[in-house]
């Protein structure tokens, strides 16, 4: 899951912080600024993950993730911990699809193994290291956006 998050969000995040440093022809920012992406891009994927336990009532629907079958980090860790939440994947996907009321059990399960609770200590540990790649850039005009970026990601 981290290497898809990584894949997804992170370049993506990553690439911009590259592209500030070569179009600011600051060579010297452009691993630092490179690790800060990653580290967002990881941080917006978990509160996304996180987002389909609750919904975020504007863009995500509660456990939409669940029904189509999208990898993410609470439903990686609740398997790992948990064989019957796997056991119950298993069964549900022999049928072809996972019905609202079957996702919102799946939930109850995953939510029981302190999955989310595993997700946010993750994510606390990305905004950590963020935090510390900002340090870098006290005084520079963006770095308030970026902290109150992440400080809304961390809302949920």
């Amino acid at each position: 899951v981290q290497k898809i998050a990584l894949g997804k969000t992170g370049l993506l995040f990553s690439w911009c912080g590259f592209a500030v440093s070569v179009v600011c022809k600051k060579s010297q920012a452009t691993d630092n600024l490179w690790q800060l992406g990653k580290h967002i891009g990881m941080l917006f994927q978990l509160a996304d993950d996180i987002k389909d336990f609750d919904g975020d009532k504007q863009l995500k629907d509660v456990c939409r993730d669940i029904r189509n079958l999208d990898p993410s980090m609470p439903i990686v860790l609740a398997l790992a911990e948990n064989p019957l939440i796997k056991q119950r994947f298993t069964t549900l996907l022999a049928d072809g699809e996972i019905a609202q009321s079957d996702a919102l059990d799946l939930r109850e399960m995953i939510i029981a193994t302190k999955a989310l609770e595993k997700t946010r200590s993750m994510m606390s540990e990305h905004v950590a290291q963020a935090l510390r790649l900002l340090s870098d850039y006290q005084g520079s005009r963006g770095k308030k956006y970026v902290e109150n970026f992440i400080s809304a990601m961390c809302l949920c």
